[in-house]
């Protein structure tokens, strides 16, 4: 159980993180629209690593 409820704070750290990040260059820098793209996929990539250690949500 300890693995699962570790991931989900992982998740939830990454989001912490990075939402307010999103909601800035949303709203001050919208002709970085790529660097928010290239962000959300680096995000994406660092839940796949968690996956890739062994940390899998329960699935």
């Amino acid at each position: 159980m300890a693995p699962v409820v570790f991931c989900m704070l992982a998740i939830l750290v990454i989001y912490v993180v990075f939402a307010p990040l999103y909601a800035y260059i949303h709203t001050y820098l919208p002709t970085y629209i790529p660097y928010f793209i290239y962000a959300h996929t680096e995000t994406h990539t660092a839940i796949h690593t968690i996956y890739k250690n062994g940390f899998h949500c329960g699935h």
